[in-house]
Order: C-alpha cells, then sequence, then structure tokens
C-alpha cells in the first residue's frame, strides 16, 4: 500500500485512488468516470498560449464558469500568455516560487483565482497547483489565511511536500501519465470524496 504525507497527514491506498480518478481498473471496482478524460487527458497543442480548449476544459474541473469568465479569458489573452512566458515548465518542488505570487493580482482583474489556477495548470501541469477548496482544506491547519489569501503560503507548504513526497510521487507516475504536483492534488481531491 502506497502512502503520501501532505500536510503533515497520511493518504493511504493512494494507488487505488489515482487508479479510479484516471478511469483505471482498481482492487475495489469497476473502472470510474471523474474529470480526468475531460481535463487531464486533452492534448494541449499549444503550451505556451492560453486557447479557448484550455478554459472548456477547466470546466470540468471548476463548477459553474460564466459568461463573464469566457470573456475574460478571450480579452486577457495576450496578457496570460506574456505570463505563461515568465513561468517555466518545471516543477513545483523545484521551481522559484516567486513568479507565480503573481497570480493573484492578475486573478483580481476579474476573474476567480481557483479558475485561473486551473487553466494555467493546463499549461504549466508541474507548476502551478489549482486552488480549490479541498486543497486549501487540506493544508488549513498550517495556513494563516484562507481561499485566495492562502496562495502564497499554499504554494511554498505545496512545493515542500512534494520535495519530501518525490520518490513516491514518482512511483505513481507509472500509473498515469500525470505529473508528481497533479497526483498529490488527485490524491488530496479523492481523499475529501470518500
Amino acid at each position: 500500500m502506497t502512502e503520501l504525507i501532505m500536510a503533515g497527514r497520511p493518504m493511504t491506498d493512494v494507488e487505488d485512488t489515482l487508479r479510479r480518478y484516471c478511469g483505471l481498473p482498481w482492487s475495489g471496482g469497476d473502472p470510474e468516470v471523474w474529470a480526468y478524460a475531460y481535463f487531464d487527458a486533452v492534448q494541449d497543442d499549444f503550451p505556451d498560449e492560453v486557447m479557448p480548449v484550455d478554459v472548456l476544459a477547466a470546466a470540468a474541473v471548476h463548477p459553474r464558469l460564466t459568461r463573464f469568465d469566457f470573456a475574460w479569458f478571450l480579452e486577457r489573452r495576450g496578457q496570460l500568455n506574456d505570463l505563461l512566458a515568465h513561468l517555466p515548465d518545471i516543477d513545483l518542488a523545484d521551481a522559484d516560487i516567486g513568479p507565480l505570487d503573481s497570480l493573484p493580482a492578475v486573478a483580481g482583474s476579474g476573474v476567480d483565482l481557483s479558475l485561473l489556477s486551473k487553466v494555467l495548470h493546463r499549461k504549466r501541469p508541474k507548476l502551478v497547483p489549482m486552488l480549490d477548496r479541498s486543497l486549501t482544506g487540506w493544508y488549513r491547519r498550517q495556513l494563516s489565511a484562507q481561499g485566495a489569501s492562502a496562495w502564497p503560503e499554499l504554494i511554498r507548504l505545496l512545493a515542500s511536500d512534494l520535495r519530501a513526497n518525490s520518490h513516491t510521487l514518482g512511483d505513481l507516475q507509472d500509473i498515469a501519465p500525470l505529473t508528481t504536483l497533479r497526483i498529490a492534488d488527485i490524491s488530496i481531491w479523492m481523499s475529501n470524496q470518500r
């Protein structure tokens, strides 16, 4: 049984959890359908440009996109592409996290940071975590703020946990073609779905 320790809390059965999310056979039953096919498995042909398909794929993991959200991503496409030019395609565990600190300010111009992080995760799946209640809830005991305000602390804590769990997360990549960051995120999210 493979175990991860994230935010000082153990997660067991992460192999089965990952298999379930990815629609693969697992020890507890038949393959299941989650967002994997609609988000993670959607090919990205333009990794340095935010495209409409990135926003549509993010809808699989982010409820209730609005007309305003769609317009915001189209209107800010140039700004987002410039931002991507400053976000290297490297693991969060090994990155200078400083450039990620600008994401709340970018989102502050009119879109939810949670949605922005999910769209940018598609572009930099090793670097940009997806902010959501599951993730902030998992780390809540270590955070001094909540929601989007927790972003700077959260990404640093997550980077530290990715380093501490690097061997286990690397082994889990044999199950599905996902980054270690995404595997950690899925493990946390699925732990909250039990």
